[in-house]
């Protein structure tokens, strides 16, 4: 553009040149650059160049230049009109400008600078006996210089002026570089390889960096940079504070309303408030459930971390978008919630037409969750691509019914002698039925636990589940687990396991809820299927769960009956009341292995560890066709 013209550019829009030149020709015949609205700045990019001379600019924003270049003004025959943004300009200050604007995040490690340029004014201002000073803004940008770094790399009209090594004030807030030699009009410095550290708390956009030129003691910076820095802060995800949730649909009905499906904490560092626009949980192992299974998909801050959705706990979110393909998915969540500290979340969704075998499991990849700082104005993503705790929830087949009433009948067999004139001994016990079923009595052939707790211990008071006395093992939330051990079995290596029997005295708050039992052999790792008692009643009631025959699903070994295997877990289905156990026993009902050929076998106590449980039968030995055959009596 010639000298003596004006240019008139939109007000917040962007003009781009690939090449330009604004040329005047005196003071007198300036090119003038200016906005349509005086006051509000015009956006303005130059590929290459551009070349300036006698041109007086004004309202001109050049910091969104993708290539982070700063316009060069700096000829001494141009004019800063003012408001300008990202334009370098000779005038009575020095100018600062870094190369780049620049992005932290909380916690970084030392971080190598964007190469700064300082430029003198037209009368110069730096000189050897004040030094040059660069000091960080640590009121509003939180970093320090980093002091290990005292070999600078200098470039420019102005790099024999100055000298190695740097130093450092104000405990690393404050650059010093010696110098030499008085700097000369315009002199230009380039400094590089200098770190950045200790990047403490999130901050906005800005200069962050001011030049001083008069000394220690000068407090009037002569200079701020013309590019920017900024501190991120960090969300990332986490496990819950009450751990993971638990399987939520392994019970006999179809639906589960309101079943807790994960649990997940979001944590906060760098002091930024976050504004998560986008979080998504992934699904797979997906069977026989479909996206219309999963309905009512909410996300609450779970405040109290009780992992339990309280009155007081606030629905985040939106509701969830549920997708599922084949046996993969999501559920995302994609209105926009903003985060203002660390918390707990839980994920709550109903869940329909279960059927055996259905499953599906769940799990939280933090990188997946997008979200944007309210101070730095910038999108954060959490780093790790790491997924947390996978939940599988699954819907197991339950076993039989309970019966009430008294104890079952213990019994044992004895196989006795082969060929030769050995026998089958077989030999009864019985136990008197309790009377009315309401209280649990000492049995012979059935054991109380010693030992709860273990791979769950969620109810409340759970050692009252002891002994039947009016003290009670209880919960009011739905499917709480709590585990029971320390039976004290004893049983022969060579028997073989008919039955296991589970009597319980339960009764709840209300006539309502039941309580379903699950057996383990390997400590709680593993368990059989359930199997639940009939509707709970006001006053204790004692129901048996399994039998002499009923093997819950598997075939045992006796060392699964030891302490450290063996281990029965009650699981609560309340309904709106709290159910209560006061007393829990076992027996085992197995077949003992008898002796050699041509004698009799050994008499073995059935089912437990009181051998003087077995009181006395009648044994009658019967002999026919080559082959024996004993039947026993008991009174």
């Amino acid at each position: 553009m010639a000298a003596s013209t004006s240019a008139q550019f939109l007000a917040s829009a962007t003009s781009s040149f690939s090449s330009v030149s604004f040329l005047g020709t005196s003071a007198a015949t300036r090119t003038w650059l200016r906005s349509s609205t005086p006051g509000t700045r015009y956006g303005f990019v130059a590929l290459s160049g551009p070349t300036l001379l006698y041109t007086n600019a004004r309202d001109a924003n050049s910091c969104g230049d993708p290539r982070g270049n700063t316009i060069d003004a700096s000829d001494s025959s141009n004019f800063d009109g003012g408001n300008n943004c990202g334009w370098t300009f000779p005038g009575a200050d020095p100018l600062l400008a870094a190369a780049a604007n620049q992005i932290f995040t909380f916690g970084d490690s030392s971080t190598l600078i964007s190469q700064l340029t300082i430029t003198d004014a037209a009368t110069p201002s730096i000189t050897a006996a004040n030094a040059l000073r660069i000091a960080i803004a640590t009121s509003t940008t939180f970093m320090l210089w980093d002091t290990a770094d005292t070999t600078a790399t200098f470039g420019g009209t102005a790099s024999g002026k100055v000298s190695l090594p740097v130093s450092y004030e104000g405990g690393g807030s404050v650059l010093v570089i010696p110098v030499g030699t008085n700097f000369s009009s315009l002199d230009t410095l380039t400094i590089s390889d200098l770190s950045f550290k200790d990047f403490t708390v999130a901050s906005a956009p800005l200069s962050g960096l001011k030049i001083f030129t008069g000394g220690a003691s000068d407090q009037t910076g002569d200079a701020n940079n013309s590019k920017t820095v900024t501190i991120k802060g960090t969300v990332t995800g986490a496990e819950h504070a009450a751990a993971q949730v638990t399987n939520a649909i392994d019970f006999g009905e179809s639906s589960f309303p309101n079943s807790l499906l994960y649990a997940f904490r979001l944590t906060l560092a760098g002091g930024e408030n976050m504004r998560v626009t986008n979080l998504p949980l992934t699904l797979s192992l997906v069977k026989g459930v479909s996206s219309g299974n999963i309905t009512n998909a909410a996300l609450f801050i779970d405040y109290n971390s009780n992992k339990a959705v309280d009155a007081g706990d606030t629905q985040v979110g939106g509701v969830g978008a549920v997708s599922i393909s084949g046996e993969t998915g999501t559920i995302t969540f994609s209105s926009a919630f903003t985060v203002t500290t660390t918390r707990d979340y839980l994920l709550r969704a109903n869940v329909a037409n279960v059927e055996f075998g259905d499953s599906i499991a769940l799990a939280l990849i933090p990188s997946n969750v997008t979200s944007s700082g309210l101070t730095s104005l910038l999108v954060t993503t959490p780093v790790s691509s790491v997924a947390l705790t996978i939940v599988k929830h699954i819907k197991i087949p339950h076993g039989g019914t309970a019966t009430g009433g008294g104890t079952p009948t213990g019994q044992g067999i004895q196989s006795g002698g082969g060929q030769g004139g050995g026998g089958i001994i077989k030999i009864k016990t019985t136990t008197a039925p309790m009377e009315g079923g309401e209280t649990i009595e000492s049995e012979p052939d059935f054991f109380a636990p010693t030992t709860s707790g273990g791979t769950f211990n969620q109810w409340t008071t759970p050692d009252n589940g002891f002994a039947s006395d009016g003290a009670y093992a209880s919960t009011a939330t739905s499917r709480l687990r709590q585990d029971y051990g320390g039976f004290g079995f004893s049983i022969p290596g060579t028997n073989t396991i008919n039955g296991i029997s589970v009597k319980l005295e339960l009764s709840g708050t209300m006539a309502a809820g039941t309580v379903s039992v699950a057996l383990s052999w390997d400590g709680g790792t593993s368990t059989t299927t359930v199997q639940t008692s009939p509707t709970l009643t006001t006053s204790d009631a004692v129901i048996t769960l399994g039998g002499a025959s009923n093997t819950w699903g598997r075939t045992w070994s006796p060392t699964e009956f030891s302490n450290a295997n063996f281990k029965i877990r009650l699981v609560a289905q309340p309904s709106n009341n709290t159910v209560r156990v006061d007393a829990i026993q076992v027996n085992v009902h197995s077949v003992a292995g008898g002796g050699g050929q041509g004698g009799g076998g050994q008499v073995l106590a059935p089912g437990g560890r009181n051998l003087a449980s077995v009181y006395a039968g009648l044994i009658d030995l019967l002999q026919s066709m080559g082959s024996s055959l004993l039947k026993f009596f008991t009174d």
